[in-house]
C-alpha cells in the first residue's frame, strides 16, 4: 500500500517512469469515462426541467398562462379579454406537452436505457478500469523499486506484479473489444431520445399555430 502511494506521488510529480497503455486501450478508457459523464449531464439536465413542478409548482409556461386567465376574467370579453383567454389556453396546451416530454425523458431515459446503462456496461468497464489502473501502478512501483535497490525479493515482487497486470490486461482487452457496440447503442439512445425531443417541440409549434388563429 505504501509502495503503490509513493508511486502515486511520483507520478504526480513527474518522478516516475509509467507503463503506457496502447492508443487504443487509452480511448476505451477515455470513452467509458467521458460517456458517464455524458449521462450524467443529460441525467441533471432532465431533472432540473422537472423539479420546478414536480412538488406541485408550475412549469415555465403555466406560469404565464395562470395570471393570463386571471386577468382575461377581469377584462370585458372583447378584445384584450379573448386575447389574454388565448394565451391562457396556449400556455395551458403546451405546460401539459411539456410534463408529459418531461415524464417520458425520465422514465424511458433517465430511469430506463442510461440507468441500465450506468449499472451494467458502464459500470462493468469503469470497475475494470480501476483494477487494471491498480495494476499497473504496483507493476510500475515494484519496479522502481526494484531499479533502485535490487533484491531476490523485490525481482520476486516485481515478477509478479508484471504478470498480475499483464493478466488483468488481457480481461480489459477483451471487455474493450464490446466498447464499439456499447458506444453504438449509446448513440443510439441519444439519437432517440433527440427525435423525441424534436417531436415535442414539433407538438408544441401545432400547439402555438393553433391557437394563433384564434
Amino acid at each position: 500500500m505504501f509502495r503503490r502511494l509513493k508511486q502515486n506521488i511520483k507520478e504526480k510529480t513527474g518522478r516516475a517512469t509509467v507503463t503506457k497503455y496502447t492508443p487504443e486501450q487509452d480511448q476505451a478508457i477515455a470513452l467509458c469515462e467521458v460517456s458517464r459523464k455524458c449521462v450524467d449531464d443529460i441525467q441533471k439536465a432532465v431533472d432540473q426541467i422537472g423539479q420546478r413542478w414536480r412538488s406541485g409548482g408550475l412549469t415555465p409556461t403555466e406560469e404565464i398562462g395562470d395570471p393570463a386567465n386571471v386577468l382575461s376574467a377581469k377584462l370585458p370579453k372583447g378584445k384584450y379579454g379573448q386575447a389574454l383567454r388565448v394565451v391562457y389556453e396556449l400556455q395551458t396546451e403546451i405546460g401539459r406537452l411539456e410534463r408529459r416530454a418531461s415524464d417520458e425523458l425520465s422514465k424511458t431515459y433517465i430511469e430506463g436505457t442510461f440507468k441500465a446503462w450506468l449499472n451494467g456496461e458502464n459500470q462493468k468497464g469503469r470497475q475494470i478500469i480501476n483494477e487494471l489502473k491498480t495494476r499497473r501502478v504496483d507493476k510500475d512501483a515494484c519496479i522502481s523499486a526494484h531499479t533502485s535497490k535490487p533484491t531476490p525479493e523485490r525481482q520476486s515482487q516485481m515478477e509478479t506484479a508484471n504478470a498480475r497486470f499483464d493478466e488483468y490486461l488481457a480481461v480489459a482487452d477483451m471487455e474493450f473489444a464490446n466498447f464499439p457496440t456499447y458506444q453504438k447503442n449509446h448513440a443510439r439512445a441519444i439519437k432517440n431520445m433527440a427525435e423525441m425531443l424534436a417531436n415535442h417541440y414539433d407538438e408544441c409549434n401545432k400547439a402555438a399555430e393553433k391557437h394563433a388563429i384564434k
